[in-house]
């Protein structure tokens, strides 16, 4: 399987998406999260868009980014927030540009820069999700 997890509030795993067959035909919307604490693997709610192959981030207000992937048929630019309080996914705004294997990175000004990755344009474009607004917008590039 392949999946993206993210490390939760450093007592919790969040495993979401993911595909169960090698040529990325079965991906999947649902997602799963560990507690440590009673060694217990509950389900929580489902992604929006079933996805492989994105990007996670956490942010400063505890919820969980993650944007770009592979939905089964195309590349996506669209990004979703989890919300640990309900246990739901929130549809965000979507980056500039599809992105996968690409990455998430926590910005000292608590924003979040995604970068790099791979589809049908120049990889080193990077865009910046704004955490006040909630919007993606482009920045500098990579040399």
């Amino acid at each position: 399987m392949y999946d993206d997890n993210s490390h939760y509030k450093c007592e919790k795993v969040l495993i979401a998406g993911g595909d169960s067959s090698d040529d990325l035909s079965a991906i999947h919307a649902s997602t799963e999260l560990y507690d440590q604490s009673i060694r217990l693997w509950t389900n929580t709610g489902y992604l929006n868009i079933g996805r492989t192959c994105f990007a996670a981030s956490i942010l400063p207000d505890g919820k969980l980014l993650i944007s770009g992937g592979y939905d089964g048929v195309n590349l996506t630019a669209s990004a979703e927030l989890y919300d640990s309080l309900t246990g739901r996914w929130i549809n965000t705004t979507k980056m500039s540009w599809e992105r996968w294997w690409h990455t998430l990175s926590q910005l000292t000004d608590v924003n979040v820069l995604a970068l790099g990755g791979d589809y049908h344009f120049e990889p080193s474009t990077c865009e910046l999700y704004n955490t006040s607004t909630g919007l993606w917008e482009p920045t500098g590039r990579l040399n």
